[in-house]
């Protein structure tokens, strides 16, 4: 035994806990089999054998572009005049502005509303499949959309958001556990990654619609950007009727010869031969959690002796720390833009620049994330962002007008480090990091935790930055500057690297409480054949 496994405990997985569980046989030599044929795999390989699940977990995705573009465009709203003009009030020359309080309320109302969807949706995923769960949510979503496109009172807004919000709260979990359920291991960092890119694209989309009506001095300025939610739901609400369900979910609901046929369905015919072993792989590592008391409650996600709080707290805090990056300034960064002097158009261009920029290093964090796995880019990353918000909030203090341009422009290099390292590698680890039973729970929760940051941030910024309010402009900066420093420690002490690992080898590493900076170079195998030998299965 190594010196590193002598610092970690032994799981012990007793032969009457799994005996009780009734479980049928598991071929060991065929999910043997599939074990090495998991890590044997290229990303190249993959995706001849796989290209099926690519274009379903894609899809699936898809629906997340319409959850990013509905929090864009009603945060950049505060800088669109008619909208101001319709919901706000006047306040000299001319100008009208939406009052503080209605910022906070329409800023955080659809947020409540996904932080419901997404409590109830962890119950539903488990009870009901990803499948018929995110085609109901595209319904609901087409419909409550009606109350958002006819209002006409700042009050009726707030509960059409509220509403819109309950089946955006599927989109986003549902989106990264169907990925990592449906991918084999070469490409689970790729397709979860991309479930941030459809966050970037729907930015993307938000910004570029909004620089389109801009001039529109009518309430057709905000109305056709709503009426543009409807574009998604609609198509994908068809397509979805004829996607495979996870194999995952249908093993934990014991319809193993579905999985089969799930399997089959998301790869090439010259490998279905092989998807009875990666079934009794599945198997396998769905009754070492039965056996490790690893349940499917909300509660057991709390768990602290399985590794269960721990798995949620890494997940909680990856996604929560998309908030603290960048707190108060990320999401208003159009209003931003428009306080360092710019007029509205402009405004509106150079925010689109900054979601091209987050694009860019999303897509070269394809390559990255399987390169240098998730541990050291996002540690690195988190550094050099932190740099760069000292930076800025340094620069709130010069008296120096040009000092706004400079501002600006640390602003843009810090989305271009936010879209290459801390915006897309949060959507990798926190879908691997669950164990397989509380998978969905545990990222519904972490999400939870993430809105929660993010009221917050809906909360302040707009009394931070507003020029009725505080008017800190830059100098709100050295908040975030200050919650990333701590980032950095907790990154370097408490994620662990979970490239090319299965989920049978996170659950032993994390049952056996292997410290984070050893996950990558830990011996699992004398873990796997413990647990094994010490169970019936």
């Amino acid at each position: 035994m190594t010196s590193d496994n002598r610092k970690a405990r032994i799981p012990i997985t007793a032969d009457d806990k799994a005996s009780e569980l009734g479980a049928e046989h598991i071929d060991a030599a065929a999910a043997h089999l599939a074990d090495h044929a998991e890590h044997d795999a290229t990303v190249l390989s993959s995706l001849k054998t796989h290209w099926k699940a690519v274009l379903w977990s894609g899809t699936v995705s898809m629906a997340l572009v319409m959850e990013s573009y509905v929090l864009q465009t009603l945060a950049a709203f505060n800088a669109q005049p008619a909208f101001s003009k319709t919901f706000g009030v006047a306040i000299g020359d001319g100008k009208y502005q939406l009052e503080p309080k209605w910022q906070v309320a329409l800023a955080n109302a659809s947020k409540i509303g996904i932080i419901i969807g997404l409590f109830v949706n962890g119950i539903l995923i488990d009870k009901f499949g990803c499948k018929r769960v995110v085609i109901s949510a595209l319904a609901a979503f087409t419909l409550l959309n009606l109350v958002v496109f006819f209002a006409n009172r700042v009050e009726v807004l707030f509960a059409g958001e509220l509403l819109v919000g309950l089946p955006l709260g599927v989109f986003n979990t549902l989106a990264s556990v169907y990925a990592t359920e449906v991918c084999p291991l070469a490409l689970r960092g790729v397709m979860t990654g991309y479930v941030n890119l459809c966050w970037v694209i729907g930015h993307l989309i938000g910004a570029g619609v909004l620089a389109g009506v801009a001039d529109i001095d009518s309430q057709w300025g905000y109305r056709i950007p709503f009426a543009i939610q409807w574009v998604w739901p609609v198509p994908l609400f068809f397509i979805l009727f004829f996607a495979p369900e996870s194999p995952w979910w249908l093993v934990r609901q014991n319809r193993y010869d579905e999985a089969g046929e799930a399997l089959n369905r998301l790869s090439v015919p010259r490998i279905h031969g092989q998807n009875n072993q990666t079934v009794a792989l599945m198997r396998r590592t769905v009754e070492l959690e039965r056996a490790t008391q690893i349940g499917s409650t909300y509660a057991q996600c709390f768990n602290p002796h399985n590794g269960s709080l721990r798995r949620l707290e890494i997940c909680a805090v990856g996604y929560s720390s998309h908030t603290w990056a960048g707190f108060i300034l990320q999401n208003y960064v159009t209003y931003f833009f428009k306080s360092a002097g710019l007029a509205t158009q402009p405004a509106y261009y150079l925010s689109i620049g900054a979601y091209a920029i987050a694009f860019a290093g999303t897509v070269i964090c394809f390559y990255t994330q399987g390169r240098f796995g998730r541990r050291t880019p996002f540690l690195l990353g988190w550094g050099f962002m932190t740099v760069l918000m000292w930076a800025i909030g340094g620069l709130g203090f010069s008296g120096d007008p040009n000092s706004k341009w400079a501002e600006a422009s640390l602003l843009l290099i810090w989305f271009a480090t936010y879209g290459l390292t801390v915006g897309p590698i949060p959507y990798i680890f926190s879908a691997e990091m669950p164990s397989d039973m509380l998978r969905a729970k545990t990222v519904q929760l972490a999400r939870i935790f993430y809105y929660l940051s993010d009221i917050i941030n809906g909360v302040v910024a707009p009394y931070a930055i507003n020029p009725t309010a505080w008017n800190l402009q830059a100098k709100a900066a050295l908040i975030p500057a200050a919650v990333s420093t701590l980032l950095v420690v907790w990154t370097y002490f408490r994620l662990p690297e979970t490239n090319r690992r299965t989920y049978e080898e996170l659950d032993l590493l994390f049952e056996a409480g292997v410290p984070a900076r050893q996950f990558k170079k830990y011996n699992v195998e004398p873990l796997k054949q413990r647990a094994i030998e010490h169970s019936k299965i």
